[in-house]
């Protein structure tokens, strides 16, 4: 009884001390990373160049966008994300890939045959801070306004897309 008691509060002290080490840490590397300038150009420019050349999404008529995040090898794509993205085109969807980290021009080559844009990015922020990254560039550049915009969707990979049955579903669904 006594040792599940204390046990209970190592794992609480444990529980604690990760959630602050956690904190500390996303505050640590965001602050240097704003100390050495880094701001939405930055973070997307760091890997690649985005501000030199013309987006793809400038010259098409929109009504659906999805802003797709992944973090994966650089030197793999995971067949869930390329089954979702296609998924996604076929639903009329313009996509924009944001890797978090750099991928091999190969791998981008590959994604620019299904995506209107791919950009790599360095991990600040995870998701939450690519989307947030990829939204403001995405009005900076005066894609979001004016445009008969229906759909801007939100996703990334932590879902494992499947395909098939559900694939077509998926589809369907999205589909007007």
């Amino acid at each position: 009884m006594v040792k599940l008691k204390s046990l209970r509060i190592f794992s609480r002290i444990l529980k604690i001390y990760f959630s602050i080490e956690y904190i500390i840490y996303a505050w640590f590397k965001y602050l240097i990373h704003k100390f050495k300038g880094g701001c939405v150009r930055t973070r997307l420019n760091l890997y690649q160049s985005i501000k030199d050349k013309n987006s793809l999404l400038e010259i098409k008529d929109l009504t659906k966008l999805a802003i797709f995040v992944a973090f994966h090898s650089s030197e793999d794509f995971p067949q869930s994300n390329k089954r979702y993205i296609e998924a996604l085109s076929k639903s009329g969807f313009n996509i924009v890939y944001v890797h978090n980290g750099r991928l091999n021009k190969s791998i981008i080559m590959e994604l620019y045959s299904v995506c209107d844009e791919v950009i790599c990015r360095p991990n600040v922020g995870f998701d939450c801070g690519a989307w947030k990254d990829t939204y403001l560039w995405l009005e900076q550049i005066g894609i979001l306004k004016g445009k008969d915009l229906k759909w801007l969707l939100f996703c990334n990979d932590s879902n494992f897309f499947l395909a098939k049955l559900q694939g077509n579903e998926f589809v369907s669904a999205f589909k007007e």
